[in-house]
């Protein structure tokens, strides 16, 4: 095996760093979204992160960044495992590794990697997600019950956190984040004008949220709707709003978003509004319950 070089991204080595994830946008939106909003060193934000990469004959072939949140984001070129490699950067941060996001084969190589060196991380929550990919250009819904699908004030705040709550417990995700934390980055995505809801009149029952973006392009997320609410379309009428206004308002052209392959309802829905299935990504937190 040629030697594999493995550094901290700095002013010099961005750019080639920015140009290998460009190569893989629809799996790294994560990555390069944070990148673009918080740069490319650890600070007081979530989402913000120390970023490394791994070089091949002078090329870069991964870029990962531990989240003070504690989720690793890892991008490969899919060519080898390059666990062992990502290990040693990121057990050197001040931040534990507390969930694994990328493209599904480099996720579970890690976490497969972590079983056999026997290191602390128990699995609580795995899944295999469909990746989505939809062109937005030149669209228009007219569904009825439109009007009730509005961007989110951020006096909804109580609501949404209800909401999202909800959504993560349900889906077996972990509650990330205190509630002050939580209200924070609503603000931030609330002044963003980043997430929607149906409302039936001054309730919130249905959410969808941009939880990434960078350039031209976004990543849906939480689509949820209250349990007594549902079967009543509103996803549906929730995202076709969204992603009018997405095109509208922010002038992004193509929307990805990814789904668990047993959540077969939701993957009608979206296969319904045009989303193309386009490859694995991957979600793992481990249990710290």
């Amino acid at each position: 095996m040629n030697k594999l070089i493995t550094q901290k991204v700095t002013c010099e080595s961005l750019k080639s760093c920015i140009s290998f994830l460009e190569q893989y946008q629809e799996s790294c939106l994560f990555l390069l979204g944070n990148l673009d909003s918080y740069g490319y060193k650890l600070t007081d934000h979530l989402n913000s992160g120390n970023y490394f990469s791994i070089e091949k004959d002078n090329k870069v072939v991964a870029v990962f960044c531990l989240t003070r949140r504690g989720n690793l984001l890892i991008q490969t070129d899919g060519g080898l495992d390059y666990s062992e490699y990502i290990y040693a950067s990121v057990r050197q941060e001040p931040l534990q590794v507390k969930g694994l996001l990328g493209p599904w084969q480099a996720i579970h190589d890690f976490c497969e990697y972590l079983k056999r060196a026997n290191l602390k991380f128990t699995v609580g929550f795995t899944s295999k997600e469909i990746l989505y990919v939809k062109s937005v250009e030149k669209i228009e819904y007219k569904e009825k019950g439109r009007e009730s699908v509005r961007l989110v004030n951020e006096s909804d705040f109580e609501s949404w956190d209800e909401c999202m709550t909800l959504f993560q417990t349900e889906s077996g995700l972990p509650i990330q984040g205190d509630v002050t934390q939580r209200r924070k980055l609503f603000k931030e995505k609330q002044a963003r004008k980043h997430c929607w809801g149906y409302f039936v009149g001054n309730r919130l029952v249905s959410t969808t949220v941009l939880n990434a973006s960078y350039k031209k392009m976004c990543q849906v997320g939480g689509v949820f709707t209250l349990k007594e609410w549902r079967r009543k379309g509103f996803s549906r009428i929730c995202l076709q709003k969204q992603i009018q206004d997405v095109k509208d308002i922010h002038g992004f052209t193509k929307i990805i978003l990814f789904r668990d392959i047993e959540n077969y309802g939701a993957q009608k829905l979206y296969e319904a509004l045009g989303f193309k299935k386009i490859g694995w990504f991957g979600i793992i937190f481990g249990d710290y319950s």
